[in-house]
């Protein structure tokens, strides 16, 4: 598509691979909210069963869940909810990494609170980005860069300590 574009089309892909909240409207806002309140509200409710499949499929069947189509059910909401954030403000990296982390590392390893967590943290994070996107230079700086700048150091922190657990068992 980027070989294809003209010079204005390339430009939008660019600006809408670096991701930012620039072109953002409030239909946009109605738009996100009406798909991803529904899809947090199901996933969360859905936390339990997330947590079975943690255990393994085996277990999760024993305990009266079908784990293929729980597993279908669940990545097909987080897959809207994600599709519909990505396609208005573009491809904001680390969030989807980070987050769920922090919130486990928070709240423990309980889906059902890990879920709402990790979209609490997540929005917080987007809302820092984006003030400090604007607010650091007179031109507006994609907020998925100020996102990768701040995750790419806790990303390594994050795998620093789970490589230690590892070598210390």
């Amino acid at each position: 598509m980027k070989y294809l574009a003209a010079d204005a089309e390339l430009r939008e892909i660019t600006f809408w691979m670096m991701g930012g909240f620039y072109y953002a409207t409030w239909e946009d806002v109605l738009i996100n909210a009406l798909t991803v309140l529904p899809s947090l509200f199901l996933l969360t409710m859905a936390g339990w069963k997330l947590n079975l499949l943690s255990l393994g499929d085996e277990e999760a069947r024993s305990l009266g869940l079908h784990p293929d189509r729980a597993r279908l059910l669940l990545l097909a909401v987080a897959t809207l909810a994600a599709a519909v954030c990505v396609s208005t403000v573009g491809i904001i990296a680390w969030i989807g990494l980070m987050m769920p982390h922090a919130a486990r590392m928070l709240l423990g390893p309980d889906n059902r609170f890990v879920m709402p967590g990790a979209a609490l943290l997540g929005a917080m994070y987007m809302l820092l980005c984006d003030t400090i996107a604007r607010t650091l230079t007179d031109a507006e700086i994609p907020v998925a860069i100020i996102a990768s700048i701040l995750g790419a150091p806790y990303l390594l922190w994050l795998l620093r300590g789970k490589g230690r657990q590892l070598y210390e068992s």
